[in-house]
């Protein structure tokens, strides 16, 4: 579980950030956010602060709203001449 504190100084760091490049927070944006902190938040840690178990990793899958249009040296190449003819089934 993460305290108090550390949920502000997340949420004041993506403030910050989106400040700084003039961004407008967004709900999956924030979704993501909570994620990752809820990921973070589980990890176990002694007296110390130092992890009691394994590394972990945290993923984030991320799509665009909107797709991206795909640029023309990847379009699909028409056939420049017809495929050859399939043998017959009897050639089998």
């Amino acid at each position: 579980m993460l305290s108090n504190e550390l949920k502000s100084q997340i949420q004041g760091a993506y403030t910050r950030f989106l400040e700084a490049k003039s961004l407008k927070p967004r709900y999956g944006q924030r979704l993501m956010i909570a994620e990752v902190a809820k990921g973070l938040g589980a990890i176990a840690t002694d007296d110390e602060g130092k992890r009691l178990g394994d590394p972990a990793v945290v993923a984030v899958e991320w799509w665009p709203s909107k797709p991206a249009p795909v640029p023309a040296r990847l379009w699909p190449t028409p056939w420049r001449r017809s495929p050859p003819p399939r043998p017959p089934a009897s050639a089998w």
